[in-house]
């Protein structure tokens, strides 16, 4: 490193902590979700497993460093009442997730829509003509094969686990983050930031946490009849739920997308929209996550008179409930990001922060 990148590099970071401080200075008092939670008890077994599996299909040595995130962590807040075995098929799913996402945040993939479209057409299917034998094909190429092996064992393994609906619902899913992040990347090779609205839209699918959901199910230990999956109650609640996820992320995200110029969070669409301070834009952001989460519970409220409309039996209701009770403790995992250095957290403790 040259002597102007060391000093580059010093004052990213001093804006980050900075932007960080000045975005978490305004949203933690006020923030509408315990940031303390209940964590799984088979967290230390499921992190062993999702090691294991990390360093199976080599994904221990890649920029986003899934190894170092402790993203089980991340899993035994969502899911705190799920067995290890699913535990640790979560973090894995995560850690999957988080490398596609940050191939397309940090690397020319999310650059241009076409090569985001290939890249996503490459993960199931080989390219039809062989690549050139230059040192940087062949390393795309052998990154290929470990993310296209890796997600092979993630989709035999839940579909062990998963019902032929779930199944197909986790497919779905899936396929609308992929159409998320080719969105994403049509952004930024047209070098506009998305309105408000049509960010929303894009976001709500772009992090991939509806297929993390689709494990709440089997966190829980119970099933949804099928037509359950049809009905707009479900979709809706699912919706919300990312909502508040990504809308989080986003908050705690900020800086870091700030100093590298990424438009897609909210903080900083509502920002430049407003023509506000960064301050204003994060507490309007925290508005936002706390509106969401009112229609979530007004949503979760409704679904028993909803089901017993459609002739849903106890063990139906029961189920549901359960699974509505898993959404809400998904939306437990904001605790790991104080603190975590991926965000650049400013040390900020959980102290007093239940609302």
């Amino acid at each position: 490193m040259t002597r102007d990148d060391s000093c580059e590099d010093g004052v990213a970071q001093h804006t980050l902590r900075e932007v960080s401080e000045t975005v978490l200075e305004a949203v933690l008092s006020r923030w509408p979700l315990p940031l303390k939670g209940e964590t799984n008890p088979a967290q230390e077994t499921a992190e062993q497993l999702h090691l294991d599996w990390l360093h199976r299909y080599d994904l221990v040595n890649q920029s986003c460093r899934p190894e170092t995130m402790h993203l089980c962590e991340v899993t035994a807040y969502a899911f705190p009442h799920a067995d290890a075995d699913i535990l640790a098929l979560a973090a894995d799913l995560t850690a999957w997730l988080f490398f596609i996402d940050e191939l397309f945040d940090t690397g020319e993939t999310g650059l241009r829509v076409d090569s985001a479209r290939a890249f996503i057409a490459s993960l199931n299917t080989p390219p039809p003509t062989p690549v050139q034998c230059d040192a940087s094909a062949a390393a795309h190429t052998e990154l290929l094969g470990r993310i296209r092996r890796s997600y092979r064992d993630l989709a035999s393994r839940l579909r062990e686990r998963m019902s032929p609906p779930q199944w197909e619902v986790f497919t779905s899913h899936l396929d609308t983050y992929y159409d998320a992040l080719a969105a994403e990347a049509a952004n930024r090779e047209q070098q506009v930031a998305p309105a408000l609205d049509d960010y929303c839209a894009i976001r709500r699918f772009s992090s991939g946490a509806q297929c993390q959901l689709d494990l709440v199910e089997l966190s829980v230990s119970t099933r949804l009849p099928r037509y359950m999956y049809d009905l707009s109650a479900f979709h809706q609640l699912v919706h919300f739920t990312c909502d508040i996820a990504n809308w989080t992320n986003d908050v705690f995200s900020a800086a870091k997308e700030y100093v590298a110029g990424d438009v897609h969070n909210l903080v900083l669409i509502l920002q430049q929209e407003a023509g506000c301070s960064l301050r204003q834009a994060a507490v309007e952001a925290v508005n936002r996550i706390e509106t969401r989460l009112h229609d979530m519970q007004a949503a979760q409220a409704a679904l028993p008179a909803l089901l017993a409309r459609h002739g849903a039996s106890p063990t139906t209701q029961e189920a549901a409930q359960r699974w509505a009770d898993g959404l809400q403790h998904f939306l437990q995992h904001a605790a790991w990001y104080l603190g975590h250095a991926r965000y650049e957290s400013t040390g900020a403790t959980d102290e007093g922060l239940d609302p």
